[in-house]
């Protein structure tokens, strides 16, 4: 059981805070209560709620999960944005770049963090922030930069994706080959065991003959005897 279940079941206290000096912000435009509420999310080791006025956004972190509570219009997203960045980005809270999943309740309000994700600018030295849509496309906003970002749409441009349709054809032929030739010898099974003979439709079998010395003898030879 890892660290961040056993604090969600209440098995475990949270950790204490991990202090983070001279965090550099990417939005200029964050105020001092967003700036905390950052601050808060990176410094906490398994999870960090942050509150505002009723209403709700969750997004997990590699190593923990982050919460913010808040009406529409309270900065919640800009706050999760400049969380997001700080995450996939090295600073002083993580040595390495980090994946990070963003859940919601609605596929609108990822949508919504994803296309202000795809609308930061790009800077010349880092390139733009790789993410991934998961999800049925017809749930997924019609914006084609959105779109573009599904996991349908990514395998559908990936090399390997015609060698998988070509496999998953030769699964398909051969799955339904089998499935003939086990229907073909079930009817043939029961044809032989039910004394079935083209033509002639079923047949009573005769008794055998009698068999002495590995010859047929007919009933009525007074020299063949049935061989024991």
């Amino acid at each position: 059981m890892t660290r961040l279940v056993e604090v969600l079941l209440g098995i475990s206290a949270p950790s204490e805070r991990i202090p983070i000096e001279n965090t550099v912000f990417f939005d200029p435009t964050l105020n001092d209560s967003q700036k905390a509420a950052v601050e808060f999310a990176l410094e906490s080791p398994e999870i960090a709620c942050i509150h505002g006025p009723p209403g709700i956004v969750v997004t997990p972190r590699p190593s923990g999960i982050e919460s913010e509570f808040g009406a529409a219009g309270t900065g919640k997203t800009h706050t999760l944005i400049e969380v997001i960045r700080q995450l996939t980005s090295v600073g002083p809270a993580n040595p390495k770049p980090l994946r990070v999943l963003v859940c919601s309740a609605s596929n609108l309000a990822v949508d919504n963090i994803l296309e202000r994700l795809l609308a930061l600018p790009v800077a010349k030295s880092e390139g733009r922030l790789k993410v991934t849509r998961v999800g049925h496309p017809a749930r997924v906003m019609s914006d084609e930069n959105i779109l573009d970002s599904t996991l349908d749409m990514k395998a559908g441009r990936s090399d390997e994706v015609s060698e998988v349709i070509s496999l998953n054809g030769l699964i398909g032929l051969t799955c339904t080959f089998a499935r003939r030739h086990s229907q073909e010898m079930s009817r043939l099974n029961w044809k032989t065991l039910s004394g079935y003979s083209p033509g002639k439709g079923k047949v009573r079998k005769e008794n055998p003959p009698a068999v002495w010395n590995g010859r047929k003898c007919g009933k009525k030879s007074a020299r063949c005897e049935r061989s024991t």
